[in-house]
């Protein structure tokens, strides 16, 4: 009921599940500062591949219906995105649709 969490909350919460160490420990992803995807050395290579399309995509701008095929070949890229938009993005890099 009170919307949003704020950045400190989400920061918290990120803490809380990833550790204060964020990346310090190569076998696990972590976010960092900037609230990118640091993707693990060890990360097998589907895994890279979403991880780096869900970081091209996570500092668009969010819009209803974007990243949903805008009379473009290419019909995940968009320059803004909604949520389901984003997910897409990062399967259809990975190669799971």
């Amino acid at each position: 009921a009170g919307g949003a969490p704020s950045d400190e909350e989400v920061r918290e919460q990120l803490e809380r599940a990833f550790g204060d160490e964020g990346g310090a420990d190569l076998d696990r992803a972590a976010i960092d500062a900037n609230g990118l995807a640091v993707i693990p050395e060890t990360a097998p290579p589907k895994l890279v591949a979403l991880m780096h399309a869900a970081n091209d995509v996570a500092r668009k701008p969010y819009v209803y219906g974007g990243g949903h095929g805008r009379n473009t070949k290419e019909i995940w890229r968009d320059s803004a995105y909604d949520c389901s938009g984003s997910i897409s993005y990062a399967l259809a890099a990975a190669g799971y649709i």
